[in-house]
Formats: structure tokens, C-alpha cells, sequence
């Protein structure tokens, strides 16, 4: 077992606070980290893509399974808004794969703990004992 200072990635914050708490602190972060501003600057700098990465229990927004928080799916149509607001194209990418294709935080991953491959499990994430 590893012993971290702070929560990275969606995983850990809903296990680290629990699902009341997560979906506060994911809804913050949604609504602040990348605002309307952040997409006339990059526009206005000569941008004309962004590329978003999202995780596949997007796919499920509002009840993705555990320990996934929903309503993320809110914040990919404030990005296509705003892109469209200023002319600019959106790249999503799948980024964090069923079972975390390398085992990182910012991949869906348990902790570091890899799935992916010829196990086939299919929610890395949200397997409990």
C-alpha cells in the first residue's frame, strides 16, 4: 500500500471523501479549472483546436459506476459551447480506458494498479472486494 499527501484523479477523490464530498470538490473543479475566459484567450492567442480528455464512464454520466463521480458530462458541453463561441474546433480523447491502459491517476486507474489487457476485466475502477 501506498501512502499519498493528496488525491489525484477521480478515483482516489471519491474513495478519499467519499460521494458527497467528491462530487462537491469535482463540481468546483469543473466549473473553475477551464472557464469561458480560458477559451477566448486561447482563441484570441491564435488557437483555433483543444483537445479534451475524458474518461469512458462519461458514457454513463449521471450514474457512472463507482467510485466515478457524474454530471462531468456537463463541463464537455460548456467546452463545446464555448469552443463554438469562439470558433474553435474540440478533439475529445478517450483517455482513461476500461481497466487504465498504464496504471496513472489521470488514466481511471485504482491507485496504480493496471487492468488493462488480457485480464478483461471490465470496470478496473470500480472493482471492490
Amino acid at each position: 500500500m501506498t501512502i499519498v499527501k493528496s488525491l489525484k484523479g477521480e478515483y482516489q477523490i471519491k474513495n478519499g471523501y467519499g460521494p458527497e464530498k467528491a462530487s462537491q470538490v469535482m463540481q468546483e473543479h469543473w466549473n473553475t479549472y477551464i472557464t469561458d475566459e480560458d477559451f477566448r484567450f486561447m482563441s484570441s492567442n491564435g488557437l483555433t483546436a483543444v483537445r479534451i480528455s475524458v474518461g469512458w464512464w462519461i458514457a454513463q454520466d449521471q450514474t457512472p459506476p463507482k467510485p466515478f463521480v457524474g454530471s462531468s458530462l456537463h463541463a464537455l458541453d460548456n467546452a463545446f459551447t464555448w469552443a463554438y463561441k469562439y470558433g474553435m474546433k474540440v478533439i475529445v480523447d478517450l483517455h482513461a480506458v476500461q481497466g487504465s491502459k498504464i496504471g496513472n491517476d489521470h488514466n481511471g486507474a485504482r491507485d496504480g494498479f493496471q487492468e488493462w489487457g488480457d485480464s478483461n476485466i471490465k470496470d478496473s475502477g470500480s472493482q471492490t472486494s
